[in-house]
């Protein structure tokens, strides 16, 4: 049986692609409609992997997909810091850098199908939050830059939620403490059910993680 995304993979003349999406309605920079999908949770979660395997999936249907790259990553290179975001170098400026970064990255990747977001603009939220609240509030801000990071919320098609399933690994960028993994974990599930965003939590191995996704997004 041919599903939705297939056959906006080869749409018929005179329609573009992911027509048939409805009610999909993002629309690129061409004006073409498109799929933004979004995984959320905290660090070390699995959600670059699962990212890797989903896009892998989507070509091999030949479903044109595009993926944003881990943000923290590209900004730690830029600067030539692979700390640059740990605890302890970290600064509400340079965390606010993320949350400007991400619907850049998410905008420029827009030309395909399907875009998969590898972490949403939540997440770096939620590390704002934990990291630096007292700050924010002693400025009075964290109101309105909350309002404005679940207004991007909603441009995102399918919200996907990644638990903590497996033993965090320091890596140089993201650090190896499972309290502190716990902690944002906590606050990402906190503003999902605060702000009633409609996700799917995706657990299990890899090839159960995508089966879910597939079945979202009926692939």
């Amino acid at each position: 049986m041919t599903t939705r995304l297939e056959m906006a993979a080869m749409p018929p003349p005179g329609r573009t692609a992911l027509t048939f999406l409805t009610p999909f309605l993002n629309h690129n920079s061409q004006g073409v409609e498109y799929m933004r999908i979004a995984l959320v949770g905290a660090h070390g979660t699995g959600k670059t992997t699962l990212a890797t395997v989903l896009v892998s999936e989507l070509n091999l249907r030949r479903i044109s997909v595009d993926v944003t790259p881990e943000i923290p990553r590209i900004i730690c290179d830029r600067a030539q810091d692979q700390e640059y975001f740990r605890r302890g170098n970290n600064q509400l400026l340079k965390q606010l850098l993320l949350l400007v970064g991400q619907p850049i990255y998410e905008q420029s990747v827009d030309r395909s199908s399907v875009c998969v977001c590898d972490r949403a603009i939540l997440d770096h939220w939620a590390y704002t939050k934990h990291l630096f609240l007292e700050e924010m509030e002693s400025e009075d801000i964290t109101e309105i830059l909350e309002f404005l990071v679940i207004k991007h919320m909603s441009s995102y098609d399918q919200l996907f939620y990644v638990p903590i399933e497996f033993i965090v690994q320091d890596d140089g960028i993201r650090e190896g403490d499972a309290n502190f993994q716990s902690a944002i974990d906590d606050e990402i599930r906190s503003l999902l059910e605060t702000h009633a965003l409609d996700h799917r939590t995706v657990s299990g191995s890899i090839d159960e993680r995508l089966s879910m996704v597939l079945k979202e997004i009926e692939i």
